[in-house]
């Protein structure tokens, strides 16, 4: 019987992690997805978890249909390549919801892919969200994750971390005509500040 020498996940790194250029970072303000369409919504989060890093993404529409009410669970089914602290390299299975409300998502709304990823067994279950889960749906997580212990994490992106993936790859959030505003830091609004003073 072969022994799991696998490294928890927090003492494993992502393959690619470490390589974007801190020189073409820069501070978004806030994005607007009041345009997009759920479908539309599933799209942009498909590229953005494509340019993430993540390996045979695969949106599972199956239907040229506005719904995709046979995805089993998942909107998208990702790969993270993963190396452990010494060398071994192994991939996680992601199971990706993603859920376009105008208010915040209900807990109601994670259930039937939580089931699915109790019959399935992916790594991880990420939410990905437009907005923001409400705090039932959160404290319900919380408390799944708690009394049953799943064999999965499970994962939220918020707007809040939209935003910080979609600074490093604003090509996606242009490409899905996602509004943006972005913020000005406070060294460049000194710096025209100062070149104004005669």
């Amino acid at each position: 019987m072969s022994e799991d020498t696998s490294v928890p996940p927090s003492e494993a790194t992502d393959v690619g992690e470490g390589e974007e250029d801190e020189d073409e970072q820069f501070a978004l303000g806030s994005l607007d997805f009041t345009g997009l369409s759920p479908t539309d919504f599933e799209e942009f989060s498909f590229d953005l978890v494509a340019e993430s890093g993540f390996t045979n993404v695969d949106w599972r529409k199956g239907t040229p249909l506005a719904s995709s009410p046979a995805d089993r669970g998942r909107d998208i089914v990702a790969h993270r390549g993963l190396v452990d602290v010494d060398g071994h390299a192994y991939d996680q299975t992601w199971f990706i919801d993603c859920k376009h409300y105008e208010r915040g998502v209900p807990p109601e709304a994670l259930q039937g892919t939580i089931a699915w990823a109790n019959a399935e067994r992916p790594d991880v279950v990420l939410f990905i969200a437009s907005g923001y889960l409400t705090n039932g749906a959160k404290d319900w997580i919380t408390d799944y994750a708690r009394n049953s212990k799943p064999a999965y994490r499970i994962r939220v992106w918020e707007k809040p971390q939209l935003l910080r993936l979609v600074e490093k790859h604003l090509d996606v959030a242009f490409k899905h005509d996602v509004g943006t505003t972005s913020l000005r830091r406070v060294s460049e609004i000194m710096g025209s500040a100062h070149s104004g003073w005669g």
